[in-house]
């Protein structure tokens, strides 16, 4: 699977604390080879977000994505949990 960052994903990851910046190189390692790798608590989002899924980086971490097509995934956001869903 192919994974694009928007800009907007990369602004965010830079601002991110190192471990999770490592944690965050593992599990898009996971998603490229499995987007539905347990390992990963993807969420379907609804309501404002309906079409977007949810991706769990830690307790406190989420990674906002879309699907472009079946083999290429768009990272958008990137945050807290208690911000992200904003």
């Amino acid at each position: 699977m192919k994974v694009v960052l928007r800009k907007s994903f990369l602004k965010e990851a830079s601002n991110l604390p190192l471990k999770i910046k490592e944690l965050l190189l593992r599990k898009t390692d996971i998603f490229r080879i499995n987007q539905n790798d347990t390992r990963l608590h993807v969420k379907k989002l609804s309501g404002k977000l309906e079409g977007f899924y949810s991706l769990r980086l830690t307790r406190e971490y989420r990674i906002i994505y879309c699907f472009e097509n079946k083999d290429k995934a768009i990272f958008i956001d990137i945050g807290h949990r208690k911000d992200i869903y904003k």
